[in-house]
């Protein structure tokens, strides 16, 4: 019972790492890409703001 219960508890972690993995990994991706988009976001709000 014990192991069981250690099992569903170490599954959820295994997945978070996971997807914590997978993130960063995008990050590292789109990181060229990040100045871009900010100059963008930042052309979006002046034209907002007029």
């Amino acid at each position: 019972m014990k192991s069981k219960m250690r099992l569903l508890f170490r599954i959820p972690i295994a997945i978070f790492i996971a997807l914590l993995i997978l993130s960063i990994g995008a990050i590292y991706e789109l990181y060229p890409n990040l100045e871009k988009i900010q100059d963008g976001l930042e052309g979006n709000q002046e034209i907002i703001i007029r």
